[in-house]
């Protein structure tokens, strides 16, 4: 029923005629196109772009008040009515 697989000779002559190896170069070789047009047709890199942007909009986004907490938070008052310097 079930029957021993016999090995496969070792393949004789020059590595780049293995079976193997073809196969592994050919799939290195498809991985390289693939990320070269994937590459070519992404555009310009706009990650960098949002991370160096300012944020807009946020309740922190605006200048800071000079006397108190930025706008948008809200004051400790457990801190008293001086905090030390």
């Amino acid at each position: 029923m079930f029957k021993r697989r016999e090995r496969r000779p070792a393949e004789s002559g020059p590595y780049y005629k293995q079976r193997s190896w073809q196969l592994s170069a050919g799939f290195l070789a498809v991985v390289i196109v693939v990320g070269g047009v994937v590459t070519l047709l992404s555009g310009p890199d706009t990650t960098a772009a949002h991370a160096n942007a300012a944020a807009t909009g946020g309740p922190l986004a605006g200048p800071a008040a000079k006397d108190g907490p930025p706008r948008g938070c809200r004051p400790d008052a457990s801190a008293g009515p001086a905090q030390p310097k």
